[in-house]
Parts: structure tokens; C-alpha cells; sequence
């Protein structure tokens, strides 16, 4: 409402790996960073209020001189020693954060089927239907691929991936007709219990900044103070805020973080009211 063009928004062509995980690493090992994938943290060492090193499950150890950890805030507060966390309002708060499940289930149909790029479902099990054969530039036309994603999912989180694909489909059939003779090629459910944080009342009130007590540590997460919901562009924001954090530590302070929309027409007024 803040903008006239702010209700706009992109859906990616490419899988998400493609067009950000694969160029992120490239763009880091090419500066003479390095990137450790499948590297589980079991340890964080700490001296005099910083943390002095991570050691991994492999035996390996990581040593630094900024950490910013990008974790769910339970798995945070399991990964840092207690004695920096407990009693401590800023780690506290977290305590208090609860999550809220968002399941995803893949479809693949024989032939073409004609459907939108993003259909809303009311009343319905599921939320949204994305053709990915749109969305994506796919080499195989000779298919269908769907994506449905229901967020909030408390109850159906709970039921078998069986149960859930039964009743998706029931959703798919009725919003687009032409897959109820179309063969199902194959599926995936997936349930990420974890998703996103739940916008209570008072949510606002325990979402942390990127700058943690530990001088040393930062946080980013889209459970963090962006000024957005819990959404990937608020993790990717938070990303931003962190990075600058860690900028201004240093004595190199820089804004990364792009400006939002300028307030418009009606929102600006209600503004200044």
C-alpha cells in the first residue's frame, strides 16, 4: 500500500540452487574465500566474552575474527555455550519465538497441461499451485511439473506424506481439471516443520538485531529484525544488515542494504497525519 508498484513481484526462471547457491560460492572462492559444505558445527569456543574458533564434526577447526551464524534461533541457542546465552535478554527472547511449518509437495504429470503460472486456492487445503514448466526454462516438454505450497500447516504437518499427496491432488484436480485424466509420472512431499517464525502478537518484540551482545558474533536469519515478514527477501535482507554490522565493526562502515519504495500517494499522507 506504499507504493503503486509495490504489489509486484518476480518468480524465478531458474531453480533456486542455479541462480543463487552456484554463483554465491563462485563469487566467493573466486575473491580467495572458501566455501565448506556438509560441515556440521559441534563446537563453539569462547575466551573473555568472544568466540575464538568453531570446531567442526570432522574433527576440523575454524577460527576467525567475525562469526555470523545463519540458524533457526533453536538451533542457535544449542550451538552456543550456555554461559554466554542464559540470562542474557537478547538470547532469551529467543526462548519465546515459535515456528510455524510449511509443506511442499512436487508433482510431475504426463503431457502438457494447461495451467497458469500461480494459482491461489480458496477454501482449499492447499495455498498456491506454481507451473514450474512456465516458471522454469525446462528442456523437458513431454511433462508437467506442479509445485503446491501450504504455509501454517500445523495439523496437516502431522498426517503421513500418503495422507497429504491424497488430499494436494484432490486440491490440483479441482483447480485445474485436465490432471484428473493426466498419469501422475511421480511426486515429492516435503514438510519443513521449522519454516518460518509465527507472527503473534508481540512477535516484533523478540526478533533481534544482527549484532549480538558477543562483540565478535552476528546473527542473520529472517527471524531477525528486518523491517520484513518471515520471508527468503527478509533472510536476504538480514544478510545485508549483518554484513553491515560486521563493516561497521571493523571501521569500514558502508550501506549494503537496498532502499525500499518511497512512500506514495495516499500511504504518504496517511504518514504525515
Amino acid at each position: 500500500l506504499c507504493h503503486p508498484t509495490a504489489f509486484h513481484f518476480g518468480v524465478p526462471r531458474l531453480p533456486f540452487g542455479s541462480l543463487y547457491t552456484e554463483p554465491t560460492i563462485q563469487y566467493i572462492e573466486s575473491r580467495g574465500g572458501t566455501v565448506n559444505l556438509k560441515s556440521t558445527i559441534d563446537r563453539v569456543n569462547h575466551e573473555k566474552g568472544r568466540l575464538t574458533s568453531l570446531e567442526t564434526v570432522q574433527g576440523e577447526t575454524v577460527q576467525a575474527d567475525y562469526y555470523v551464524f545463519a540458524l533457526q534461533q533453536d538451533l542457535l541457542l544449542k550451538l552456543v555455550p550456555e554461559e554466554l546465552t542464559t540470562g542474557v535478554d537478547y538470547f532469551e527472547k529467543l526462548r519465546s519465538i515459535e515456528t510455524s511449518p510449511i509443506v511442499g509437495v512436487h508433482l510431475w504429470f504426463e503431457g502438457k497441461i494447461d495451467a497458469p503460472e500461480a494459482l491461489a486456492l480458496l477454501d482449499k487445503e492447499s495455498d498456491w499451485i506454481f507451473n514450474k514448466n512456465l516458471n522454469f526454462d525446462l528442456v523437458d516438454k513431454t511433462s508437467t511439473y506442479l509445485s503446491v505450497v501450504i504455509s501454517g500447516s500445523r495439523e496437516l504437518t502431522a498426517k503421513s506424506k500418503e495422507d497429504i499427496l491424497e488430499i494436494v491432488l484432490a486440491d490440483v484436480h479441482f483447480a485445474i481439471p485436465q490432471t484428473r485424466s493426466a498419469k501422475l509420472l511421480k511426486s515429492y512431499v516435503l514438510k519443513e516443520r521449522k519454516a518460518t517464525f509465527s507472527p503473534k502478537v508481540g512477535i516484533e518484540s523478540l526478533r533481534p538485531t544482527q549484532r549480538s551482545p558477543i562483540p565478535n558474533m552476528f546473527i542473520a536469519g529472517e527471524w531477525t529484525q528486518t523491517g520484513w515478514p518471515s520471508t527468503m527477501e527478509g533472510a536476504a535482507r538480514s544478510g545485508y544488515l549483518a554484513a553491515e554490522a560486521v563493516l561497521e565493526s571493523t571501521g569500514h562502515p558502508k550501506q549494503l542494504l537496498a532502499c525500499g519504495l518511497p512512500l506514495n500517494g495516499l500511504a504518504k499522507l496517511l504518514t504525515r497525519v
